[in-house]
């Protein structure tokens, strides 16, 4: 069993420009950018998720690519962001033992 490890998820979300804050010792709110796929989706680049992964449930970093996940666009994009629910499941979540805590995307707009 993979027990949640802090610093690495804040490495997976900082190597693609993205920041984490803390909010209590098991939620934490990830800022990411977003950019508007059309009028009714945002779309982001997810720290988590990766298109593969190798037998020890480690993304294949050579060849994977970070997954781009989807949210509906409503008016609540103010202030240039929104908060969404995480869309992650799978391999990525589990190697960082990401299961064992809460977490938000906050989405920045990057318009």
């Amino acid at each position: 069993m993979v027990v949640f490890d802090e610093q690495k998820m804040i490495d997976a979300v900082e190597n693609i420009g993205g920041s984490v804050d803390k909010i209590s010792d098991t939620y934490y709110e990830i800022l990411i950018r977003a950019y508007r796929v059309n009028d009714s989706q945002i779309g982001f680049k997810c720290p988590f998720c990766y298109s593969s992964y190798n037998s020890k449930k480690k993304c294949k970093r050579n060849n994977a690519k970070h997954i781009q996940h989807l949210h509906g666009l409503t008016n609540d994009f103010k202030d240039n962001y929104t908060h969404r629910s995480p869309h992650c499941y799978g391999d990525g979540i589990k190697y960082l033992g990401l299961n064992d805590i809460s977490y938000q995307f906050k989405l920045i707009d990057d318009i």
